[in-house]
C-alpha cells in the first residue's frame, strides 16, 4: 500500500481512537485505561513521518506489498476494424458515455489514408496522418476519451487495420 494511503488510514485510526477516548473518557479515566491508550498512541507515533505507524493484518484488494503500489486493472472490450472502413461504430450500438482507451493500427502497404475517430455525429479527429510507407507501430495509448455525442466511430485507410480498446455500448 502506498505511503499516502497508509497515512490516511493512520489519520482515520487516530480520529477513531480519540473519539472513543473522549466519549468514554470518564469511564476510561476512572479505570486508568485512558492513560494506557494515550501511552500506546505515543509509542506508535513516528516522529520522522509525522504519522501513526499502523500495520494491517491483511493486504487490501489490488495491493502489491513487494513494490509498495496499489494495482488497478481495467476491464475493456475491444473492437477490430478492417481496412477501408468508414465510421464503424465501436460496440453493438454505441452511446454517449462510451470510453476509448487505446487505438493500435497496422498498415500493410505504402500509401495508406489517415485514420480518424468521431464522437457520435461530431467532427472527425485525426489520430494518424496518411502514411507513405508500411508501419506496424501506430499506437495511441491511455486516451481515456469519453463520448458526449454518441458512440465512437472509427474510419480506417486503405491497407490499415486497427484494434480499439475501451468500454462500448
Amino acid at each position: 500500500m502506498s505511503t499516502v494511503r497508509r497515512s490516511l488510514w493512520s489519520l482515520w485510526l487516530v480520529w477513531i481512537v480519540c473519539l472513543g477516548l473522549s466519549i468514554g473518557g470518564y469511564a476510561l479515566a476512572a479505570s486508568g485505561l485512558a492513560d494506557k491508550g494515550m501511552e500506546r498512541l505515543a509509542q506508535a507515533w513516528d516522529v520522522v513521518s509525522q504519522a501513526i505507524k499502523v500495520t494491517l493484518a491483511t493486504t487490501l484488494a489490488g495491493e502489491d506489498v513487494l513494490n509498495d503500489v496499489q494495482r488497478t486493472e481495467f476491464q475493456f472490450d475491444y473492437e477490430t476494424v478492417a481496412a477501408s472502413q468508414t465510421d464503424q461504430v465501436m460496440g453493438t450500438t454505441g452511446a454517449a458515455g462510451d470510453l476509448v482507451n487505446s487505438v493500435k493500427c497496422v498498415t500493410s502497404a505504402a500509401s495508406v489514408g489517415a485514420i480518424t475517430i468521431k464522437d457520435g455525429s461530431g467532427a472527425a479527429i485525426t489520430l494518424f496522418n496518411a502514411q507513405s510507407v508500411a508501419n506496424d507501430n501506430l499506437n495511441k495509448d491511455n486516451m481515456n476519451w469519453v463520448s458526449v455525442d454518441g458512440g465512437w466511430k472509427l474510419t480506417t485507410g486503405t491497407n490499415t487495420t486497427c484494434v480499439v480498446a475501451g468500454r462500448f455500448s
